[in-house]
């Protein structure tokens, strides 16, 4: 049997992900969930195994490592102050 190497990037399923949230949300508000795929063997060590992290938008937001649940991090998030965040995960 010839073993899988890890030759293949995640690809992330109907990106870009836009979402929106009411100012004022509190921490832990769900804003979206992100999936990625990857199509390397997960039968052969880690090569398919997924774990989400916030490449941009701290401290403001927060993605569960295993579900890619985006959440809220920074309390009172005013639009008047702010009305726009890019986050990368």
């Amino acid at each position: 049997k010839v073993q899988d190497i890890n030759d293949n990037s995640p690809q992330f399923q109907n990106e870009p992900y836009v979402s929106s949230i009411p100012e004022m949300s509190p921490v832990g508000t769900t804003v979206a969930q992100v999936t990625a795929t990857d199509v390397d063997d997960p039968m052969f060590g880690n090569n398919a195994k997924l774990i989400y992290s916030i490449l941009q938008g701290e401290p403001y937001f927060s993605v569960e490592p295993k579900t890619g649940i985006v959440l809220t991090s920074w309390p009172n998030m005013d639009r008047e102050v702010q009305d726009e965040y890019l986050v990368v995960v």
